[in-house]
């Protein structure tokens, strides 16, 4: 009989907690739910950057050394370069039509492009793509 009540007592206290931890858990979880509401009818501003960043819709390559910051954007056909020391960006316009990797050493930028090799000098702001021929191993 005592190890009736005795057990008794313990589901009655695990079913206790286990009603105070329903009771939490529900009361937090319509909390949340009120707050993601109000915030999916509020009116938001996008804000975008006015200063050091790249003006590109779609990024699909990017290279990067301790001197340059290279992004490729396929839409544009453009390559915008940034240099560590300046905040300065400037674009090398490129008429390629598949561009399929990018690749920044020390200040010359490889580019493979249309089943070719290219070479830009990026201490040169108006160089053109120079077509390069690989020796084969």
């Amino acid at each position: 009989m005592k190890k009736t009540i005795e057990n008794s007592r313990k589901i009655l206290t695990i079913l206790l907690f286990a009603a105070i931890f329903a009771a939490v858990f529900s009361s937090a979880s319509v909390t949340s739910y009120a707050s993601a509401e109000s915030i999916q009818d509020g009116d938001f501003v996008r804000l975008f950057p006015t200063v050091n960043y790249f003006q590109s819709a779609n990024p699909s390559l990017v290279s990067a050394n301790a001197d340059y910051l290279l992004v490729y954007d396929k839409d544009v056909r453009s390559l915008f370069v940034r240099p560590n020391d300046s905040s300065d960006t400037y674009v090398y316009e490129t008429d390629f039509e598949n561009v399929t990797s990018l690749f920044v050493l020390e200040n010359v930028a490889f580019l493979q492009a249309d089943d070719k090799f290219y070479t830009i000098d990026l201490s040169d702001k108006t160089a053109n793509a120079v077509e390069v021929a690989l020796p084969s191993p």
